[in-house]
Parts: structure tokens; C-alpha cells; sequence
């Protein structure tokens, strides 16, 4: 998998429609189809897909009861966490193009951009491929490496 993320991407498809509007009524529906590709990403990038990760909180006692509030508790949960996984995917598959340079050097990040690919992404994707998506994802951040990486450079560092 992590062959496939650094050499050709992983490559999906989303379908999605809009209304047109012709005077005031809605006359007919425009289809739309995007290609979209995840390529390996930088350390930027997957730092803005680490705060976004973070968001993802699963308390396991919410789910102790077997009343309908469980039920409840996992409708808005999917709600939730199904936009912000959208998120992700969004930031993911606009790498780099998600920062703007500024003025005076700095970058920014273009949230209406993110904003759009990631409601294009939550209206066409279910929830399974929302998760296979992000799993792919996550997984290949590689943070354990990195933060072995560090401890190992320090150790060598200090010796």
C-alpha cells in the first residue's frame, strides 16, 4: 500500500450532482464525475491531516447502556465524523494545493477550497469507503517512524 500512495497514488471516483435553476424553479440536475488521486504528501499536509484526526474521539462507555440511546449517540456520531473524514480526504487530495503563499512569505491554508472537495466528497462517498479511504491514509503518515527517527537521531546526538 505504501508503494502504491509513493509511486502511482491511490485513485478514486465521486459522482455528485447540483440542481440548475432555470427562472425560479429547479429545471433539471447537473451530473458531475471527479477523478481524484492521493499521492504521498508532505510533512505539511499531513500535519493539517493530524489536527484533523485528532477531532475523531470514540468514547467507548457512551456505548455501555442498551437503551435507544445508543442509537442516538451513534447517528450523531456518524453525522460528525463522517464530515470530518471527508475533511481529511479533501486535504489529502489537494496536497500542497491546499496552501496559499501570502505577502509577506508565510503560507495559508485555502479553507473554502478544502471546504468545497470536502462536501463534494461527503454527499458522494458512503461510509465504508469514507473509512477505507482514511485508513489508507492514516496508515501511511508513518508517524511511528518519524518519531522513531527523532529518538534515534537524539540518542546518536547526545553519545
Amino acid at each position: 500500500m505504501d508503494e502504491v500512495l509513493e509511486n502511482k497514488g491511490y485513485t478514486f471516483v465521486i459522482k455528485y450532482y447540483q440542481p440548475k435553476r432555470k427562472w425560479l424553479f429547479w429545471s433539471k440536475r447537473i451530473d458531475f464525475v471527479k477523478k481524484l488521486t492521493i499521492r504521498n504528501n508532505t510533512l505539511a499536509v499531513m500535519d493539517l491531516i493530524s489536527q484533523e484526526c485528532q477531532k475523531l474521539k470514540f468514547d467507548p462507555d457512551a456505548f455501555e447502556t442498551k437503551d435507544l440511546k445508543v442509537f442516538a449517540e451513534a447517528r450523531k456520531l456518524v453525522v460528525e465524523y463522517s464530515r470530518t473524514m471527508a475533511k481529511i480526504i479533501a486535504i489529502a487530495c489537494l496536497g500542497e494545493d491546499c496552501f496559499e503563499i501570502t505577502n509577506n512569505g508565510s503560507y495559508k491554508v485555502k479553507e473554502k477550497e478544502i471546504r468545497t472537495l470536502q462536501n463534494e466528497i461527503y454527499v458522494s462517498l458512503g461510509l465504508s469507503e469514507l473509512t477505507t479511504i482514511c485508513d489508507k491514509i492514516t496508515g501511511h503518515t508513518d508517524l511511528a517512524n518519524f518519531i522513531n527517527s527523532i529518538r534515534l537521531m537524539g540518542t546518536i546526538r547526545t553519545n
